[in-house]
């Protein structure tokens, strides 16, 4: 059993050759099982973390006892009460605590005790719930949250048979005889139903899910480079699954993940690039897709919008990625005696009009942009600068009439606008 624990270490790579490795122990056969494991086969210090959900008030205080007995070093998060799904909840909140732990440098990694029988419990409530091949992997042996695995190929019946062996005493948790969960039924009536027909079933699903996870590596890879923004011509020559994977990709990198996203919404998206339209929208959790022209964007509904400022020349402002340079110049195209202080930068709105130097008479800014071939997601963003009485000029289109410097013009004001890189 250790032996094959290692194995498993070694095989994931999963544990640094130095900085203490947290161990997750919820006081359950399992965790205990991997805390001893650990002590037996890798050579970091063990910090165990033990989180007191306290949803089962003096069960859970003494199940907090109980892992303080089993280790020295000990950090344990208390947490008041849940909210809304208490299973989610919880979950996030783990996570959390392991993630602050990560990113202190407390512990380089955290192990946590799922076994080959979870991820068969896990592979069958995707099925059930409705899941595409990436959630076929149920739970990974390494995350990118530097979460691990070690008991991943180990069944829950055999550790517990080893524990007993060895007269090693662990807690049970009462709420996994409660039905009101749906992990508690797969595992105490449709597992039990499979092994009648397929008594290896659990390492069927294990195997399943091992598959799905080789394969995910595929794809990964090949989406590797997508952006938040996505080319229609180029997906619609796609295959329909790589197009789905494109835009699941495009989805994680704009929102920092694919948390609540589901098939319905990537087909959402993948009709905005099929219409013959060049322009749309398709919601999805957090944000929205946006199509303009010949490109769909991700955009979160968090995104930040830059604040107005008043701007006394010279200057030198960020709007929308793009810098911003004022300066009073002899070749400036703007007349400073006819401005009406003070200059500001704006956003648009729809309706905003403009008067180019070229033209008789002002005409939606809008036109503009789309003779720029501007993105909608861009418009908002877009450089632009007012006085008091309305907008003199936009980047791209220039000075407007009423500011325009003749040649006899005694001072002049130049405006230059450049995109910022991302990189």
């Amino acid at each position: 059993m250790l032996n094959r624990v290692e194995r498993t270490i070694s095989r994931y790579n999963m544990i640094a050759s130095d900085g203490p490795v947290g161990v997750a122990v919820s006081g359950g056969a399992d965790s205990v099982f991997l805390l001893h494991a650990l002590r037996a086969v890798v050579k970091n210090p063990l910090v165990v973390l033990h989180v007191n959900h306290g949803l089962r008030t003096a069960e859970s205080e003494a199940d907090e006892a109980f892992v303080r007995s089993l280790h020295d070093d000990v950090v344990v998060e208390r947490m008041s009460a849940a909210e809304g799904n208490v299973e989610q909840f919880c979950r996030r909140a783990r996570r959390a605590f392991f993630a602050e732990l990560i990113a202190s440098g407390r512990v380089s990694c955290v192990a946590t005790g799922h076994t080959a029988t979870d991820q068969a419990e896990t592979v069958l409530m995707r099925l059930i719930r409705g899941t595409g091949p990436t959630g076929l992997r149920g739970v990974l042996a390494v995350t990118k949250e530097k979460i691990v695995r070690p008991l991943l190929e180990l069944q829950r019946a055999e550790i517990r048979e080893w524990l007993r062996e060895r007269g090693v005493q662990w807690r049970e948790d009462s709420s996994n005889e409660s039905e009101h969960y749906l992990r508690n039924r797969v595992r105490g009536h449709l597992l039990p139903l499979l092994r009648e027909w397929q008594p290896a079933i659990d390492q069927t699903l294990a195997r399943t899910a091992a598959i799905a996870a080789l394969e995910e590596t595929y794809w990964r890879d090949l989406v590797s480079g997508v952006g938040d923004a996505i080319d229609v011509t180029a997906l619609r020559a796609q295959h329909p699954a790589h197009a789905a994977r494109t835009v699941r990709a495009a989805i994680d990198r704009a929102m920092g993940g694919l948390e609540r996203i589901e098939q319905q919404h990537v087909e959402s998206v993948l009709a905005l690039a099929a219409g013959e339209g060049g322009s749309g929208a398709a919601d999805i959790p957090g944000g929205r897709a946006v199509r303009s022209f010949r490109e769909i964007k991700i955009l979160r509904r968090d995104a930040p919008t830059p604040a107005a400022a008043e701007l006394n020349p010279p200057f030198a402002v960020a709007a929308g990625g793009y810098a911003v340079d004022g300066r009073f110049d002899e070749q400036g195209a703007i007349d400073w005696e006819r401005i009406e202080p003070p200059l500001r930068l704006k956003q648009w709105e729809p309706g905003d009009r403009f008067h180019p130097m070229d033209k008789l008479r002002p005409r939606p800014v809008r036109e503009y942009f789309q003779k720029l071939r501007v993105p909608s997601w861009e418009r908002p963003l877009w450089p632009m600068i007012t006085d008091s009485s309305g907008i003199i000029w936009i980047h791209g289109v220039g000075a407007s009439k009423r500011v325009a410097a003749a040649d006899a013009a005694p001072r002049r004001l130049a405006i230059v606008c450049h995109k910022v890189s991302s990189k």
